[in-house]
């Protein structure tokens, strides 16, 4: 059970999407229909709000409990996630064809309003989401597997656990531009907040608390 649960946290990390959007933060902005240089800024911010919160969730790792950080971090993943999906709705972008990276003008350079004001929404949510990963589920898979497996299974069971989070991140990356083209960026959105629920839901009803728990008691 305990190298499931470690599988599984690892892989709810990859899924909630949080590489997709660090990878391709510009061109995710670019579907508003902002211009090259307002994309390029804006995955900037988006970028900064990561290291800054990735410092905060250093810190809430050492002094709150690791159910209560982890499950604050998903439900707050899932709940960003939904705000972005819905941000593309609002501006209208249900559409198949509108949510395609090759249907952005690649040429355009005028910044009208609208695409700025798409540019922020979509920025603000994002930055929610990065903000809500970077305090737990960033650090909280690594620190919760190096104390959740038994003495026994640890080395095999931290190398499986490893190997499902570079397994998912390469699926998630490999898979993320094609989903947008052939989903929407709604649906695709919508589908990473299900997933992470979903796992989230898994977690809470299994995942027990190891801060402060002895390896020698873990098993038990």
């Amino acid at each position: 059970q305990s190298v499931f649960l470690g599988c599984l946290l690892q892989f709810v990390q990859q899924f909630a999407g949080i590489n997709t959007v660090m990878y391709y933060a510009s061109s995710i902005i670019k579907l508003t229909g902002a211009t090259d240089s307002i994309a390029i800024w804006f995955s900037a911010v988006t970028a900064t709000i990561n290291f800054i919160f990735t410092l905060v969730g250093v810190r809430l790792v050492q002094i709150l409990p690791r159910r209560r950080l982890l499950f604050l971090s998903l439900g707050s993943v899932a709940v960003s996630l939904l705000l972005i999906s819905t941000s593309f709705m609002f501006m209208g972008d249900v559409n198949h064809h509108n949510a395609s990276i090759t249907a952005v003008d690649e040429d355009k350079e005028t910044e009208d309003p609208v695409n700025i004001s798409g540019a922020i929404l979509v920025l603000c949510t994002l930055c929610i989401y990065i903000a809500s990963f970077a305090i737990g589920m960033g650090p909280l898979p690594w620190t919760i597997n190096s104390e959740l497996h038994p003495v026994w299974c640890r080395a095999q069971a931290q190398s499986l656990s490893t190997a499902t989070n570079w397994i998912s991140n390469l699926v998630v990356s490999l898979t993320f531009l094609s989903l947008l083209n052939f989903a929407g960026n709604v649906i695709t959105f919508l589908l990473y907040g299900a997933i992470t629920l979903v796992c989230g839901v898994v977690l809470f009803y299994n995942l027990p608390e190891t801060k402060g728990v002895k390896l020698e008691e873990v098993s038990s």
